[in-house]
């Protein structure tokens, strides 16, 4: 997926401090101007492995940047050590009179 994302001016040179980290371990930046898309290109790739493995060391970080998401995520049978995300099922409409999603009055036949 190619995705365009603005970053501000004022956090490029920053991200750039990492890109030369990034560089300096080798991984062939030919340009300083590579170093903001590479770095982030890497942590989008650790935020996913944060996600998608439980006992991934980048899991702490991305609880800690957006929050507890374990309800949005279930055991992959496929992987033993790995999730997917969970499907998303909607909820029936709720009775507007009593309330009671699917109500036998409303819903006879069923569903």
């Amino acid at each position: 997926m190619k995705l365009t994302v603005d970053v501000s001016d004022r956090d490029v040179p920053f991200l750039r401090v990492l890109g030369g980290l990034h560089r300096a371990r080798g991984a062939g930046l030919a340009r300083e101007d590579d170093d903001v898309t590479k770095v982030l290109e890497h942590l989008a790739a650790s935020a996913a492995d944060g996600v998608r493995r439980p006992g991934a060391w980048e899991r702490s970080w991305v609880e800690q940047a957006f929050g507890d998401f374990s309800d949005k995520v279930e055991p992959d049978p496929e992987i033993r050590w790995h999730v997917r995300v969970r499907p998303v099922v909607e909820e029936p409409p709720a009775h507007v009179t009593c309330g009671i999603p699917t109500c036998p009055a409303c819903y006879p036949r069923g569903r």
